[in-house]
């Protein structure tokens, strides 16, 4: 999808095979079985909002919910919420069966993971 006005960030959507681990192991690394991270739970992005970002999120998510500064959704596996900020960053929070990493934050690049 184009960005977000206002912003850099794009969305993008990706329908996800039944099976990754199977078929696409060989094309891929993930580590985060390994590493105890079982899912995420929520995403929070941080990001200018103005009526032309709050028009286009609306367009892309029909029953996103406005609340003050914040626009959520709920989705099938967990929540999105938009937070008006003046820079761009996106923190996910993860679910994670390993106890070395409950309760940690680290950061990659312009994402904040939480667990």
């Amino acid at each position: 999808m184009p960005e977000i006005p206002g912003t850099h960030l794009e969305i993008g959507f990706i329908q996800y095979d039944p099976d990754p681990k199977g078929r696409m192991k060989k094309f891929l690394v993930p580590n985060s079985d390994e590493n105890g991270i079982t899912g995420i739970s929520s995403a929070t992005v941080h990001l200018p909002i103005n009526d032309q970002s709050k028009d286009f999120l609306k367009r892309v998510f029909p029953d996103l919910r406005e609340n003050g500064q914040e626009l959520s959704v709920t989705l099938k596996n967990g929540n999105l919420r938009f937070v008006h900020a003046e820079s761009v960053y996106v923190e996910l929070y993860a679910d994670v069966n390993a106890d070395h990493l409950r309760g940690r934050r680290f950061t990659l690049e312009n994402v904040a993971v939480q667990t």
